[in-house]
């Protein structure tokens, strides 16, 4: 795994705990954007 893929992971993981943490929120277009 490249450091920028393994950086789009992280972001994905954060965006999941984010969205868990406040439930609230629709994590597709953010993680659909991650690769961005």
């Amino acid at each position: 795994m490249t450091e920028l893929e393994q950086h789009a992971l992280n972001i994905r993981k954060n965006i999941l705990t984010m969205v868990y943490t406040a439930q609230s929120g629709h994590p597709g277009g953010s993680l659909s954007a991650a690769d961005i």
